[in-house]
């Protein structure tokens, strides 16, 4: 008899009995999961991506579910109609059954189909167990609540009212929590503050509390039969959500914050020049501006603004600057996101042979420092007068890394794939000439994230605006004609809403997995003079060119501080112009 076995020997005879009831439609959920997968892997759905892709996930959440519900309806307690009581095999071994066959048919084929999606961007060990983490996580979570959906209602109509209950529940009270943030209760903060399901500390450990109380209300549906306590942890679950997020305001709570990570600092020494070159200075200098130059960066380094403003009296450190601010990294609306300038460019110059024609690209970096004049316009100081106030120079430092160098053809036959680092990688299209109107080519591609929310990724936070802002990767395409002696830098500059791509962006995000990837595209000038003046053709201009990607690579931020004889030395020759003039 069934009552003899033992309750592993009944949790297997449940899951035999699972099986062959639902065998087929974990078989369709399985062949669901391979479309799905190449659907997302191989770009089919091309331009129309950023559009289906929704529609495909929510075909996906809607099979999946359905297959729960289908599961455990069929032996739900509260369905009359299938008399679960009477059942020798017991509560326990039911529930227990069910549950095992839930993780092994759906939703470990789910986590399987997405770890291929993870290939290719050399993840540690560490990345691959937090994505795992994030993928059992967030379908668990719906899993379980399913599972208590089902489990409570007597009528599929029943359980789908339960379901639009649920969802009702989570937008009122998301609702409710920004209105009451926008009037006057800052601390508390909508779930909406970092996308989807939270993606910080508190929001981590508010979902695994979330979990662990629609997972004790699946045991109160199954084995107590109690229905309204399982409900109420349920409600209890949401509830707590956007509580427990709010905790993260709070001093004891930051302690606990695994993913906030300290600043990198710049570890060279850097020095400071001011006033007009003199004939002894022979270290290797940046100059920021003619008055103004810093030495003590290595050979591939280079430094960008972040900030330079006067430091106010009792200013704090971490409100400074409050007023006006120079800065090389506006990152300005319709911009593409591009914040390199020529100092980066001069990186490059000083590596390669003195006689090398340097040329640029198809646009201009209009972000590169003018004259000292116009810069310190906004500031309306009176240069005729010794300064007064100090002031704070506020240093990001980047090196040239070269990512990868390749001849140019194999950028028309096939596309490409360079890895920046673990979870970030370019991707490359094939050179066209399609979207163009015949006097350039095109190169398009995307540079696509990969990662986990539950972890940070590195060691150190990215420089950043002083808005706060991280910075966006910067890389630059540099063409080689080895002939003529003759290299063109061109920008990747990356799509944003008011500069987009021919390259669409799309967000492949859900729950506490990051898959992102951020188009771009860079027009590249036909070189018809090189062409009449080698006699040669466009196929054995191709063939001798050279293809080079470099990274603008994060080396920390330095802050450095400027006294008032400095900065009067720093404004000196604007004087003296003005004086001559």
């Amino acid at each position: 008899m069934i009552n003899a076995l033992s309750f592993s020997g009944r949790v297997l005879h449940q899951l035999r009995t699972e099986v062959r009831h639902h065998g087929f439609t974990i078989l369709f959920w399985v062949l669901w999961l391979m479309l799905r997968l190449w659907l997302r892997h191989d770009g089919v759905l091309g331009r129309h991506d950023e559009m289906l892709t929704p529609f495909v996930e929510g075909i996906t959440a809607c099979l999946g579910i359905s297959l729960i519900h289908r599961c455990v309806h069929a032996d739900a307690p509260a369905n009359p109609d299938t008399a679960s009581l009477t059942r020798p095999i017991g509560r326990e071994a039911v529930l227990t059954g069910k549950f095992v066959f839930l993780l092994l048919g759906v939703l470990l084929p789910f986590v399987v189909a997405e770890s291929v999606l993870w290939r290719g961007f050399e993840h540690g060990w560490g990345q691959w167990l937090a994505l795992t983490a994030g993928a059992l996580l967030a379908g668990g979570f719906i899993l379980v609540l399913a599972v208590v959906i089902s489990a409570s209602s007597r009528t599929r109509g029943q359980a789908l009212g339960l379901g639009f209950g649920v969802l009702a529940l989570v937008g009122v009270m998301t609702f409710g929590v920004r209105s009451l943030e926008r009037h006057g209760l800052p601390w508390l903060k909508s779930m909406y503050d970092s996308a989807m399901f939270m993606r910080m500390n508190s929001g981590i450990i508010a979902s695994v509390f979330a979990l662990i109380l629609c997972g004790a209300g699946v045991w109160l549906c199954f084995v107590p039969r109690r229905r309204g306590w399982a409900l109420m942890l349920v409600l209890c679950a949401f509830m707590q959500e956007p509580l427990t997020t709010s905790m993260r305001q709070h001093d004891w709570f930051r302690g606990c914050d695994w993913l906030q990570l300290p600043e990198r600092r710049y570890g060279g020494e850097l020095t400071l020049h001011t006033g007009l070159k003199g004939p002894n200075e022979t270290a290797p200098e940046q100059t920021i501006w003619p008055t103004l130059r810093i030495s003590g960066l290595r050979d591939d380094e280079a430094a960008s603004i972040i900030a330079l403003a006067p430091i106010k009296p009792s200013e704090p450190r971490h409100l400074w600057p409050s007023e006006v601010f120079y800065t090389d990294t506006p990152l300005k609306v319709g911009g593409g996101d591009v914040w390199a300038n020529n100092d980066h460019v001069r990186v490059l110059m000083r590596q390669a042979p003195a006689a090398t024609l340097w040329l640029q690209g198809s646009y201009d970096k209009n972000n590169d420092r003018r004259w000292i004049d116009s810069d310190f316009k906004q500031f309306q100081l009176d240069r005729r007068l010794p300064q007064t106030e100090r002031w704070r120079l506020r240093l990001a430092i980047h090196g040239v890394k070269r990512i990868a160098s390749v001849p140019l053809r194999e950028l028309w036959e096939k596309p490409q794939t360079f890895l920046l680092h673990p979870g970030l990688r370019l991707e490359c299209e094939t050179i066209t000439d399609r979207f163009t109107s015949g006097e350039t080519w095109m190169l398009c591609g995307r540079l696509h994230l990969n990662r986990s929310a539950l972890i940070p990724a590195g060691t150190h936070q990215s420089s950043g605006t002083v808005t706060g802002r991280p910075l966006p990767p910067a890389l630059m395409l540099v063409l080689e004609d080895s002939e003529l002696r003759e290299r063109r830098v061109h920008d990747l500059r990356l799509a944003t809403p008011s500069h987009p791509s021919n390259t669409p962006n799309y967000d492949r995000s859900y729950a506490w997995q990051i898959d992102t990837a951020t188009g771009f595209h860079v027009q590249i000038t036909k070189p018809d003079a090189q062409y009449r003046l080698l006699h040669k053709t466009r196929a054995d201009w191709i063939s001798r060119s050279t293809a080079s990607f470099y990274e603008l690579e994060d080396r920390g931020i330095v802050e450095l501080e400027l006294s008032p004889e400095q900065m009067t030395q720093v404004l000196a020759e604007t004087k003296e112009e003005e004086d001559k003039s």
